[in-house]
């Protein structure tokens, strides 16, 4: 009878737990917060089944190459397009695009649908013939870091000359873990698998990458601790550098220390020619 009662009680919560899960990952709106200034592109392109929204913007002059970025967990990308809309003028295109259910995409975020998300617009950017798909860089914050990183790192894309992470967490399960508090994961734990997904650890996908990585990090995150990424970090390839943001919060980096991180940011892309 005990038995009984406890699996009936997990069938009865892990819908609200994986609700809960859904909700601290998975932010969207569909508020336009900004449109970029001058000459830009809006792309709309497909993601097992869904049509994903996107801006392409124009590098000022010769483009040194193109920058992806893929965004963290809230709002979308008219929201985050301030951590990278100055690098048009220094050079780069810049290509930045809303996961399912974000902004005007269609569709509904899920942890697999994101990953697809993620490859589908690798694909696309690769395909544009505007671009030189042998000059790619990535900046991926938070969120987005987990995505760029399982995407790249569990499939073939050459021409991915470096990769900037901005506030990465470990895995799902690690941060996970450290959202829950102590009843919660002592329930959670036997269940952890049918609502985390283990087959997109970071930390297992960046052991495959060999491109160049840039880490960055408030020393301040109270959303993902450094320690979070100082272990992610010790799981990657050399070559690789871990920049700490003295103070930093969450994506502070590129928020308001943008003049600083950003030039350390542009001196890694230029080491990577």
């Amino acid at each position: 009878m005990c038995a009984k009662t406890g699996s009936g009680f997990l069938l009865l919560i892990i819908p609200l737990l994986n609700s809960c899960l859904n909700s601290v990952f998975f932010q969207p709106d569909k508020k336009s917060y900004q449109v970029p200034k001058g000459n830009y592109e809006t792309v709309n392109f497909r993601s097992h089944g869904e049509t994903l929204h996107a801006w392409f913007i124009p590098a000022k002059n010769k483009a040194k190459g193109t920058v992806i970025q893929f965004h963290g967990n809230a709002q979308n990308m008219s929201a985050h397009y301030s951590f990278v809309d100055w690098l048009p003028e220094q050079g780069y295109n810049l290509f930045v695009f809303d996961y399912r259910g974000y902004g005007q995409s269609t569709g509904k975020p899920s942890r697999i649908g994101l990953y697809h998300d993620s490859i589908a617009a690798l694909n696309y950017l690769k395909s544009r013939k505007d671009i030189d798909s042998k000059n790619i860089f990535v900046i991926a914050q938070s969120l987005g870091a987990a995505f760029a990183i399982n995407a790249i790192g569990r499939n073939d894309f050459d021409g991915i000359r470096g990769i900037v992470l901005d506030s990465p967490f470990y895995s799902f399960t690690s941060i996970v873990r450290s959202k829950l508090g102590l009843f919660l994961k002592l329930i959670t734990f036997p269940v952890f698998p049918l609502f985390v997904t283990p087959g997109l650890s970071s930390a297992s996908a960046i052991k495959e990458i060999k491109t160049p990585i840039l880490f960055i990090h408030g020393t301040q995150d109270r959303v993902i601790p450094i320690r979070q990424a100082i272990a992610l970090y010790a799981q990657a390839n050399n070559p690789k550098q871990f920049i700490s943001v003295k103070n930093g919060s969450h994506c502070s980096a590129l928020g308001r220390f943008k003049s600083t991180y950003g030039s350390e940011i542009l001196k890694f892309f230029d080491a990577q020619d």
